[in-house]
């Protein structure tokens, strides 16, 4: 744990913006949800400096997003159409990685858009609608953006010349173009074994877990990485927060099962501590965040140990997914690194 690394000014508005959230859920229900996420992705990716380019960055982004949720939306609650969409979806926001740490993390979070999608499940809502919402929310948080940019005196059109006059390592065209061979390559490979991973957990997830599928797909998406060795910490990591976490909410939740205020207020700190730990610890910030969905569960008079023992079901099946797709890659990668050797 890296206990530096503990922001409480992030806590505090991370868990405004989960309240904020939840009042735009009740007011507006799907729509406020998905119009809300396109503002929280667009407030996390790093943009580029220049107005002009940021603009350009961001319509791309929310077309693209639109364009998922209303993929998803019309096929319903179909599992192979489910299945089929965002395994595609995850094929291409894994390859988006291959052309920088900008759209790679785009691609991550259309990849999170499409199981939050999946989550909503079908709804009186038209697909038209649904991605319409998730539009207005792009266009409302640009403008507030570059509203708040200018009130600042923030002149971003301006060239960046900091780096102006320093030295740069000097690479022929041949070189850097044989550098992004092999890292788009490494990074094709792994978007196809993403995807199937993915495709695979929900596939699996339609058929185990009726009332929540897409959470085999979630711990997929998250847990499988690359280089495949952090595939293995991230997995133990997310496993032991769930099942602790379980554990820790079902108490608290049998604990205060007298005052739903009293669960409101766990909620709410809950929220707190896993925007604090985001970046401490992630099995802790995993303990959080399965305290936040049993409270939110318990709120909503749901089955709170049902629900505990599917995240665990669920977390366990995509991170043994997520594993297994990890060790046929390395031992096919090992096999074949001994028949070179030996030719």
């Amino acid at each position: 744990m890296d206990l530096s690394a503990i922001d409480v000014k992030r806590g505090l508005i991370g868990t405004l913006g989960i309240l904020l959230t939840i009042v735009f859920i009740g007011i507006l229900g799907p729509a406020g949800l998905l119009a809300g996420l396109c503002a929280l992705f667009l407030g996390a990716l790093d943009e580029p400096e220049s107005v002009h380019d940021r603009l350009l960055f961001r319509t791309r982004f929310v077309l693209i997003g639109a364009l998922v949720i209303g993929l998803l939306s019309w096929g319903g609650d179909t599992t192979w159409w489910a299945t089929v969409v965002s395994t595609v979806v995850t094929y291409l926001g894994t390859l988006a990685a291959g052309w920088g740490s900008r759209t790679a993390a785009e691609g991550q979070f259309l990849v999170l858009l499409a199981v939050v999608t999946l989550m909503v499940g079908p709804t009186a809502l038209s697909p038209i609608d649904l991605a319409l919402a998730f539009v207005a929310g792009g266009v409302i948080a640009t403008a507030v953006s570059l509203a708040g940019a200018r009130w600042a005196g923030d002149d971003t059109d301006r060239a960046d010349d900091a780096g102006a006059g320093t030295e740069q390592p000097v690479v022929t065209a041949a070189e850097a173009r044989s550098v992004g061979e092999v890292a788009r390559s490494d990074v094709g490979v792994f978007a196809i074994i993403r995807a199937v991973a993915v495709g695979v957990a929900t596939a699996s997830g339609y058929m185990l877990f009726e009332d929540h599928p897409v959470w085999a797909m979630l711990t997929v998406a998250l847990v499988l990485q690359m280089p495949a060795r952090q595939t293995w910490t991230v997995g133990l990591q997310r496993t032991v927060g769930t099942i602790v976490g379980v554990l820790v909410g079902m108490a608290i939740v049998n604990w205060l099962d007298t005052g739903t205020v009293a669960i409101v207020i766990a909620f709410v700190l809950a929220g707190f501590g896993m925007m604090v730990f985001k970046n401490v610890s992630y099995t802790v910030s995993t303990i959080f965040t399965t305290c936040v969905l049993l409270f939110s569960q318990r709120i909503l008079q749901e089955d709170t140990f049902s629900t505990g023992w599917q995240r665990i079901e669920a977390t366990l099946l995509g991170t043994a997914i997520a594993l297994a797709v990890v060790l046929v890659t390395v031992t096919r990668d090992r096999t074949s690194a001994t028949a070179a050797a030996t030719t």
